[in-house]
C-alpha cells in the first residue's frame, strides 16, 4: 500500500447572524456581541433589500408574538410565531418586556405594528436580554439554540440572498477595528445605489463574519498490491506510523494559511468588483495551503445565506443544516 499526496479540508462557519452596516455601528459598542465576533477572520460586504417585521401582535396572556417577515419590493412573506423558551434562565419565572424599534419616526402605535427593524427583550427589572432582527430571528430558527421557540411558515431561502461587493480578512486586529473607517466599506457606501429607491444605504448594506472552525488533513491510500506500507517520500512505515497517517487529525499550524486560502478561493469564485486582486492563479498563491504541500484543498463554508455576483452563486438549502 502507498500513501498518495495529502489533502486538507477546512471548515468555516458564521460567527454571527448577517447584520446591516447600521446595526454593526451599534453592536460594536456591546461587549456581549464582541464576544461572538472576536474570532472572526473573514468578512463579506454585501447588499440586499431591507428585511423588516410587519403585522406584529403581542399576546400578553400567553407570551406569544405573531408577526410577518417581509422584504422591500418582494411579494412573499414569512409567517412567524415566537415565544421564549420556558427554561431559559433569563426569562425563567418572570414576565418580560418588549420594545419595538422602527425604521421611521412616524410609526404605528397600536397593534398590529408595522415596518419594524427589530425587537428588544428586557426582564422585569429592565435588564436587556436579547435583540431580534429579521435575519437574527431566521438564524436562531435555523441554529435552534438561542433561547426562543420559533415557528416559521414560508420559503426562508428567498429572503437570504446577498450581492457580494467585497471580501476581506482580518490580520492582527479585531474585526470591529478593521471595519471601522474601512476604505472599501466607505467606498461601497458612497458609490453603490440602494436597491430600493429612497432607502437608507446603511440599512441595505450588510456584513457577514466567518471564523475558522477547524482543519483536517486527509491521506488518500492506494493499494498497489505490495505488502509494505510506503509513505509520501518513499519511506517504509510501521503499522503504528500508518495508523497515525491515515487518521483524520486536526492540523494545528494551518490557521493563517487556511484563512488566506479561503479568502482567495472566495474572491476567485465571486470576483467582487471592489476586490482589486482577484487571485486568478488560485490555488497557486503565496501563504496558501498549497504552499504547505497540500494537493487537494476543500473549503466547507456553512453559510446561512445565498451569495451572488455576476460571476457566481453560492446557494443554501435548509435541509443541509
Amino acid at each position: 500500500m502507498k500513501l498518495q499526496k495529502k489533502g486538507i479540508q477546512t471548515s468555516f462557519v458564521m460567527s454571527y447572524p448577517v447584520m446591516s452596516v447600521y446595526e454593526f455601528e451599534h453592536f460594536k459598542e456591546e461587549k456581549e456581541v464582541l464576544e461572538y465576533w472576536k474570532n472572526s477572520s473573514i468578512y463579506i460586504i454585501c447588499q440586499r433589500p431591507v428585511l423588516y417585521f410587519d403585522e406584529i401582535v403581542l399576546h400578553e396572556e400567553t407570551g406569544i408574538i405573531q408577526l410577518k417577515i417581509r422584504q422591500r419590493n418582494k411579494a412573499g412573506e414569512l409567517s412567524v410565531e415566537l415565544s421564549v423558551m420556558e427554561d431559559d434562565p433569563d426569562f425563567l419565572g418572570a414576565k418580560f418586556l418588549v420594545e419595538l424599534n422602527f425604521f421611521k419616526k412616524e410609526h404605528s402605535t397600536q397593534p398590529p405594528f408595522m415596518n419594524a427593524a427589530g425587537i428588544k427583550f428586557f426582564n422585569k427589572d429592565r435588564k436587556f436580554i436579547a435583540w431580534l432582527s429579521p435575519e437574527r430571528l431566521i438564524y436562531d430558527y435555523m441554529v435552534k439554540n438561542m433561547g426562543f421557540n420559533i415557528k416559521i411558515e414560508g420559503n426562508i431561502t428567498e429572503f437570504l440572498t446577498y450581492f457580494v461587493h467585497y471580501i476581506g480578512q482580518v490580520k492582527n486586529q479585531n474585526i470591529w477595528d478593521r471595519l471601522t473607517g474601512h476604505e472599501k466599506l466607505s467606498k461601497v457606501l458612497s458609490v453603490e445605489h440602494p436597491f430600493i429607491d429612497g432607502e437608507f444605504s446603511p440599512y441595505e448594506l450588510s456584513l457577514i463574519f466567518l471564523r475558522l472552525d477547524g482543519t483536517k488533513e486527509l491521506f488518500p491510500i492506494v493499494n498497489d498490491g505490495s505488502e509494505e506500507i510506503v509513505g509520501f517520500d518513499g519511506e517504509i512505515l510501521t503499522q503504528e506510523q500508518f495508523q497515525i497517517a491515515i487518521t483524520e487529525i486536526p492540523f494545528n499550524n494551518a490557521e493563517p494559511f487556511a484563512v488566506n486560502d479561503c479568502e482567495a478561493h472566495l474572491i476567485n469564485l465571486f470576483k467582487p468588483k471592489y476586490n482589486i486582486r482577484q487571485y486568478k492563479n488560485y490555488p497557486n498563491i503565496s501563504n496558501g495551503l498549497k504552499q504547505l504541500g497540500f494537493d487537494t484543498i476543500t473549503h466547507n463554508c456553512k453559510l446561512f445565506a445565498n451569495l451572488i455576483t455576476e460571476e457566481a452563486t453560492m446557494s443554501i438549502k435548509i435541509h443541509e443544516f
